[in-house]
């Protein structure tokens, strides 16, 4: 039995294909899709599905829901009442053993020959990495993962009888947003691009729901302070009103009106003048469309920039692909055709689409353990003695016909002889004369395999038995004819001249690459390294999803690779600035990165270590800790913009509107919503809108605006430096800099003018890094930011052993530990960022 699994963040969903049957394994209860939901009483009697749903609406500080949005960081999924902790992939896994035990109890105790689960196209390494760490700790061992969109797809081709074509697929799920362009001919489906939002889904609409009416309906007839929503006694009634909201959500789908309704029992809260609270909040449709439109709207948006940069326009693309249970919703169904021009798929369930296409993808893979490839889609027979004759066909295929070739070799006599071929099903080609070279159509009738003989008779009409052979064709529903890398992932490198020196992003795996694939990418090693020292040369590895922004702050820190002096180097060894650093990275059908690191000059070799088994990209959006992430991300966003406005002024007028509007919204939805999945969606989309300000900074039209207003920056900071930790040859030169910027800039040399300007910044640097003052405010500042640690226990160590060298006055020392905690920071991008340690490699 193969296996598809949609592990999704309000519903989940397995699928079996075996032989030719492919069938959805329904629950306990007989619906196609099992709530993603965990309960744990205070007893600590776990449920899971159904039950663990019902729960939610009594007690739902102790039922976990939307851990998917959480999978890849460090945030914990707390039970109350049991004080029991489990990480988002833990709770992954707790859903995948549950829809595995679902399966066997409805086929038996089959033997799983392969599974695939599906991830969002949106999802970054770390949460991929996370999600196949569940699949494998839920007892999957042949276990594999897809994008959805390529299974949405493939269910899509099962389901139709044609074979060919274009497809836009439309995936708005609980959680994410994808989108993607397919190519089918003859069912063999490839990606041609694709795209998505990552924490856009139907969370996001329950939330909203709740915030822009049940909150508001609440103070209009209760006694509550004015920020109930962030005390504990009110969170327990907040919780439980999502739940509502969602139901009401649902039932718009098919009615134009509904109710969020929660009684006193339900909530079993009273007020601040102790009346019984209840829930009773009209909805009309038109309600919900209001306040999710700009969410659709963003979708939309996403899909028509996926075909423009694709260069489809819509008369390109045969129909939409629907999936997922918020694109059941009217306003989706109706907006996404008319204003994409492109007529809608509405023969495909999306609720179980992506379970689907994934066991019709899993059934086409040679499975073993640890790793797949795709099945040999054609085959050759030959035979023996003296009429030896070639028969090539395809021997997987998803059309109902199909042609074997036959040929015959140069020294057979094929005169007189004549060839037959018969299915098994009574189907018969007749006797055909046998030529030289020979083509036979025959119906491919059957789901699975479907068995031929082709018999040879010789001019008697005697049979030629070495000459005549068993064919086997194998019917698919569909297949995948590659699968690709859904990110750009990036190497930290140290870029420029030594007096101008600063970090970028080198491109290592382009996005869309077609898995697996491997390559190999040579860089120097920035420092030197000798054996038994205890040091270290970190390769740092990043997700870049604009690769015109290649600042590493302004993208995703996804792991490290480490070369240790003490454990990896010999004694004598000794690794110089500037030796050659070869990394051979190789990507799976999974999007696991692996590689191996090879110093020639020392003669060293590290093979094939993950990126990923670093938890240092795991950020903790919980409590007090994720509110400062948050918060954090923010005030960075508002930071870039301010710094647009500051450079480029008017010209950029209508890009700022937007990004000031974001930061509100983000701003009224962690003042409304004060959990982790809230915290996490708002950081995100604060790093969304700093990419967008530096891309702004960064379009040629305002790149001389910026690198001035950039350099009269440096000019004015010079100034307030304390010029003595400068030699008077420094001082000199970082004015006759200033001159080469405004004299290269107003020449139109963008180039020049940068140069000069990362010059003027490194002499600043130099200065700053000699001022035990400014050295002291940082330390200051790198210790208030402990929720940007990764290492909690070592970030208060740092903060003692600074403490220690600030009253010795010890400035190497300091510097020492400053550079330890930016190390151990998720993400620096603030004020004190030109000062980061450079990075370990340069070009």
């Amino acid at each position: 039995m193969y296996l598809g699994i949609d592990l999704g963040t309000s519903n989940s969903a397995i699928a079996g294909l075996d032989g030719s049957n492919l069938r959805i394994f329904k629950t306990k209860e007989g619906t196609d899709t099992l709530p993603s939901v965990i309960y744990i009483d205070r007893r600590g009697h776990q449920f899971v599905g159904a039950r663990a749903y019902e729960n939610v609406k009594r007690s739902p500080e102790n039922a976990a829901q939307g851990f998917k949005r959480l999978i890849g960081t460090s945030s914990p999924v707390k039970f109350a009442a049991s004080s029991t902790e489990m990480s988002p992939e833990e709770c992954s896994a707790v859903i995948l053993r549950t829809l595995l035990a679902q399966a066997k109890e409805a086929a038996g105790n089959f033997e799983e020959k392969g599974a695939v689960v599906t991830v969002p196209a949106a999802f970054n390494q770390m949460q991929n990495e996370a999600t196949f760490r569940a699949a494998q700790s839920a007892g999957l061992d042949r276990v594999g993962l897809l994008q959805e969109p390529i299974a949405a797809s493939m269910a899509s081709m099962a389901n139709s009888t044609i074979k060919n074509g274009q497809f836009l697929i439309y995936d708005m799920g609980g959680g994410t947003f994808d989108a993607a362009i397919v190519q089918s001919v003859g069912g063999e489906v490839n990606v041609v691009a694709h795209g998505g939002i990552n924490m856009l889904g139907g969370r996001d609409f329950d939330r909203k729901l709740v915030n822009e009416f049940v909150h508001p309906w609440l103070l209009n007839n209760f006694s509550l302070p004015l920020n109930f929503h962030t005390l504990d006694p009110y969170k327990h009634m907040l919780r439980i009103a999502r739940d509502f909201a969602e139901k009401a959500k649902i039932q718009l789908s098919t009615s134009e009106n509904a109710s969020i309704y929660a009684s006193e029992d339900d909530l079993r809260i009273a007020d601040e003048d102790g009346n019984d609270i209840y829930i009773d909040v009209p909805i009309a449709r038109a309600d919900l469309e209001r306040i999710i439109e700009e969410d659709i709207e963003r979708s939309i948006a996403e899909c028509r920039k996926l075909l423009n940069d694709n260069s489809y326009s819509h008369e390109d693309i045969d129909r939409i692909v629907l999936v997922g249970g918020p694109s059941k919703m009217p306003c989706i169904r109706e907006r996404t055709p008319q204003e994409l021009g492109i007529p809608v798929d509405l023969d495909t369930d999306p609720m179980t689409a992506a379970s689907m296409g994934a066991a019709v993808f899993a059934e086409s893979r040679e499975w073993s353990k640890g790793s797949t490839k795709r099945k040999p889609t054609r085959a050759t027979a030959k035979t023996k003695g003296p009429i030896q004759l070639q028969y090539d066909y395809r021997e997987r295929i998803s059309d109902d016909k199909t042609r074997i070739r036959i040929s015959a070799s140069e020294e057979a006599d094929v005169a007189g002889h004549r060839l037959r071929i018969d299915g098994e099903d009574g189907w018969t080609s007749g006797l055909v004369d046998l030529e030289p070279e020979l083509r036979i159509e025959v119906p491919v009738l059957n789901q699975g395999e479907n068995r031929y003989r082709a018999s040879v008779y010789d001019p008697l009409n005697a049979p030629v038995l070495e000459a005549s052979v068993e064919i086997c064709i194998v019917r698919t529903f569909a297949s995948a004819g590659g699968i690709p890398a859904q990110q750009n992932i990036s190497v930290k490198v140290a870029h420029g001249a030594d007096e101008s020196r600063r970090n970028e992003l080198e491109l290592l795996i382009e996005k869309g690459t077609i898995l697996p694939a491997s390559g190999t990418k040579t860089f120097r090693s920035a420092k030197n390294l000798r054996g038994g020292q205890d040091d270290a040369i970190w390769i740092e590895i990043y997700q870049q999803p604009d690769l015109n922004v290649s600042n590493p702050s302004l993208n995703l820190h996804i792991g490290d690779f480490k070369i240790d002096g003490k454990t990896d180097l010999e004694e004598d060894a000794f690794i110089r600035r500037g030796d050659e650093v070869a990394i051979d990275w190789n990507m799976n059908d999974n999007g696991i990165l692996r590689c191996s690191v090879t110093i020639p000059s020392v003669e060293l070799e590290l093979r094939n270590r993950s990126f990923y088994s670093s938890a240092g990209g795991h950020q903790d959006f919980e409590g007090a800790n994720g509110e400062a992430l948050a918060e954090a991300a923010l005030a960075k966003a508002e930071r870039d913009i301010e710094e647009v406005k500051r450079t480029v002024g008017h010209k950029a007028a209508d890009e700022v509107d937007e990004m000031e509007r974001e930061i509100k919204r983000q701003r009224e939805e962690i003042v409304k919503s004060g959990d982790a999945d809230t915290r996490r969606s708002v950081a995100e989309n604060a790093m969304e809108i700093r990419r967008k300000a530096a891309s702004v900074k960064q379009n040629k039209e305002n790149r001389a605006d910026s690198l001035l207003r950039d350099m009269m920056a440096a000019n004015h900071q010079f100034e307030s430096l304390n010029q003595n930790n400068l030699d008077d040859a420094s001082i000199e030169r970082f004015r006759k800099l200033s001159d080469t910027v405004a004299q290269a800039t107003g020449d139109n040399d963008i180039a020049g003018a940068e140069r000069a300007l990362k010059e003027m910044q490194s002499i600043i640097n130099k200065a700053l890094l000699e001022d035990f003052d400014y050295l002291r405010l940082m330390f200051e500042t790198l210790r208030s930011e402990r929720h940007m640690s990764v290492d909690k226990a070592l970030h208060s160590e740092l903060t003692m052993e600074g403490e220690r060298r600030i009253a010795a006055r010890d400035k190497n020392g300091l510097l020492r530990v400053i550079g330890a905690m930016f190390n151990n920071m998720f993400d620096i991008g603030g004020e004190n960022a030109d000062l980061e340690a450079l990075a370990n490699l340069m070009r």
